[in-house]
């Protein structure tokens, strides 16, 4: 778990370094500031995407430099993460992320194999290219069996968590 924590970029580069000969199978991360440090958001997004026996993942109040977002995209088709829990709550450089940071998350979420829950909570703002993705995507996902979101705001279009929502094989309750 990394929570709270400040550390030098060699750090970062460090633990990706590592990554594929660890055992870690749950990692949480909570309070991590890292919206514009590019290298260690890439070294960290590059470490879990590489973590062989990662089953669960949650970040919760964090902010991360866009190419993080990349990062976890590109390696996500080998993971083996089959839970995701995104609390966006306390990320006041949420709106700062490029449509693009959006858009290469919601890949992420699409293309993790494995994935069979995920969860998004604490009053989220979050762009409709999110949901608009991960609707696209959605329509041809066999995986995800359990969705959930609490208190899902959307910064423009009331209608685009609906779109994605109607694409998922369970019913999602959307509170507020």
């Amino acid at each position: 778990m990394i929570d709270i924590c400040s550390f030098h970029d060699d750090f970062y580069k460090e633990i990706a370094d590592r990554a594929s000969s660890s055992r870690i199978q749950k990692f949480i991360i909570s309070s991590l500031d890292l919206h514009v440090d590019q290298s260690a958001s890439c070294c960290l997004g590059k470490f879990l995407g590489l973590l062989p026996h990662m089953t669960h993942l949650e970040i919760c109040s964090c902010s991360f430099h866009g190419d993080f977002y990349k990062e976890i995209a590109d390696q996500a088709s080998s993971s083996q993460i089959q839970t995701v829990n995104l609390d966006f709550s306390g990320n006041h450089y949420l709106p700062e992320q490029s449509q693009s940071a959006f858009k290469q998350l919601a890949k992420f979420l699409y293309s993790l194999p494995c994935l069979t829950t995920l969860e998004i909570k604490d009053n989220v703002c979050l762009p409709d290219d999110f949901f608009t993705e991960l609707a696209s995507l959605a329509a041809s996902s066999q995986v995800i069996r359990k969705v959930s979101a609490q208190a899902v705001e959307t910064c423009m279009d009331v209608e685009a968590p609906l779109l994605l929502f109607t694409n998922f094989h369970t019913v999602v309750k959307l509170a507020k």
